[in-house]
C-alpha cells in the first residue's frame, strides 16, 4: 500500500521539500503555455488585420462580434454627480441607501452604479465599527488601568 493523503497516516499538505518538484522532467521554469504563445504570435503578426475583421463581422450585423467589440466600450465609467451626507452612522447609510434607491427608480442612475456605491458606503461603515471598538477598547483599558 503507498502513502498517500487520502490514507490513515498518509501524507498531508505539501508532501515536496520547497524547491523540489514532484515531476522533475515537468515543464521548466518561465516557460510560457500555448495560448499566451499563441495570443503573442497573434498581437505580433495579425492585430491590425484580425481587428479590421472583427469590425467588419460586427458591421455586417453579427451578434456576436458586436459584443465583443462593445463590452470595453460598455464597461467605461462615468463619474456620478452624486452629493453624498455625511456618512457617519447606521441612520445615515439608510439615508444614503434611500437616495439610491429613489434615484434608481427614477432612472437617473443604473443598478450597477448604484451597486458599487453600496459597497463603498459597506466598507466605510466597516471601518467606522472597527474605529468604534478600538475606541471602546482604549477606554475599557485605560480604566482597567486606573482600578
Amino acid at each position: 500500500m503507498t502513502d498517500n493523503g487520502n490514507e490513515p497516516g498518509g501524507t498531508r499538505g505539501r508532501p515536496f521539500a520547497p524547491g523540489q518538484s514532484g515531476n522533475p522532467a515537468g515543464r521548466p521554469r518561465g516557460s510560457r503555455n500555448r495560448a499566451t504563445l499563441l495570443a503573442q504570435a497573434l498581437s505580433d503578426d495579425t492585430a491590425e488585420e484580425l481587428i479590421r475583421k472583427a469590425q467588419e463581422m460586427a458591421l455586417a450585423g453579427d451578434r456576436s462580434m458586436i459584443t465583443l467589440l462593445l463590452k470595453p466600450i460598455l464597461r467605461w465609467e462615468r463619474p456620478l454627480p452624486l452629493e453624498l451626507p455625511d456618512l457617519r452612522t447606521a441612520a445615515d447609510a439608510a439615508k444614503v441607501t434611500q437616495m439610491l434607491l429613489d434615484q434608481v427608480a427614477a432612472g437617473e442612475i443604473s443598478l450597477g452604479e448604484a451597486e458599487r456605491v453600496m459597497s463603498m458606503v459597506q466598507v466605510h461603515l466597516k471601518a467606522l465599527e472597527e474605529y468604534d471598538i478600538e475606541q471602546r477598547l482604549w477606554i475599557i483599558e485605560q480604566w482597567r488601568k486606573n482600578q
